[in-house]
């Protein structure tokens, strides 16, 4: 199945800054302080490792890099930090963003932020200015929301794409399609549910989306979740109309031979895999059968049983 959501990247967990804070960072200069005010950001800066040899020397160049592009960095972030209308509009920014931020070989959620890697120093001043880094932090870590919010779209997506499929297709007509429905339909009933439990009952998870809220990022994940359980509630019908026309498939076969080793088939599916799946849905917050489809299931389930080989028994034909 698909892999959990990633969590958000390291930048995205630094809170947001405070009106007129001065934050520090890890320092991308090369000159010396000269006139510039050693601001927390700026100590920080001073305070770190400098880079040597050939990494010292791809950070120059990556500098005059970051020096040349200064305005398109700068447009580039002031998309992140300002307001977003929509979720596909967020969607559409983080990406396009998080491509332009990485043309220029900036890395969002590496281990140096993004306001730390541009606290760049030429001939005595800031070439980002400390106002213009507080809004590289701010779109920093919203970047890092927003990292969350395309990560569970597209995974959302993907389940209730797969669910859709597996519904659209149906139980077939043969006893070999109505294997495969039952098969597609308890995997992803199951895999539904982990993708909605690692998004909306993980407490790390829970806690980003309430940030992502915080920050009023435009976004469809929470009402996602209706969908994605209400999918998980139509494969399991879709499991039990296989169970129930296999069932009634195999009793109403008119060679008892073949009568009795499909009603085995039917039983050891019920046994093995209809029961079990439900059984670890129950278990881990998913959706359960109604009444009806309970009474079904326990239905076909007592004539299959009636009509299969009983276990260590005579296997008489008609």
């Amino acid at each position: 199945g698909a892999p959990p959501p990633p969590p958000p990247p390291p930048g995205g967990i630094r809170p947001p800054p405070l009106p007129g804070a001065k934050k520090g960072g890890g320092g991308g200069g090369d000159d010396d302080d000269g006139g510039v005010p050693l601001t927390k950001r700026g100590a920080r800066a001073k305070a770190a490792p400098k880079p040597q040899g050939l990494q010292a020397e791809m950070r120059k160049r990556q500098n005059k890099k970051l020096i040349k592009d200064r305005d398109e960095v700068m447009d580039l972030v002031k998309r992140a930090a300002g307001p977003i209308e929509t979720a596909a509009a967020l969607r559409a920014t983080y990406t396009e963003v998080s491509e332009g931020l990485s043309a220029v070989g900036l890395t969002i959620g590496g281990s140096e932020a993004l306001d730390d890697r541009l606290y760049i120093k030429q001939k005595g001043s800031l070439v980002y200015s400390e106002e213009e880094l507080d809004i590289v932090e701010k779109a920093d870590y919203r970047l890092g929301l927003m990292h969350s919010v395309n990560a569970w779209s597209g995974l959302l997506d993907s389940r209730l794409q797969t669910a859709t499929r597996v519904l659209e297709n149906g139980i077939g007509g043969t006893k070999a399609e109505r294997d495969q429905a039952l098969a597609g339909a308890l995997k992803e009933a199951k895999e539904s549910l982990r993708v909605h439990n690692s998004i909306f009952e993980d407490g790390t998870s829970k806690k980003i989306l309430a940030d992502i809220d915080k920050e009023g990022l435009p976004h469809d994940v929470s009402e996602r979740r209706d969908e994605l359980m209400s999918s998980c509630t139509k494969l399991l019908g879709v499991a039990v109309d296989s169970v129930c026309e296999s069932a009634e498939a195999a009793v109403n076969e008119k060679v008892a031979a073949i009568r009795k080793g499909n009603a085995a088939g039917v039983v050891a599916s019920i046994d093995g895999k209809v029961r079990p799946a439900l059984e670890h849905l129950k278990k881990e917050g998913g959706p359960e059968l109604t009444a009806e489809q309970k009474g079904r299931l326990d239905e076909a389930e007592k004539v299959v049983r009636a009509a299969a080989p009983a276990v260590g028994g005579d296997d008489d034909s008609d």
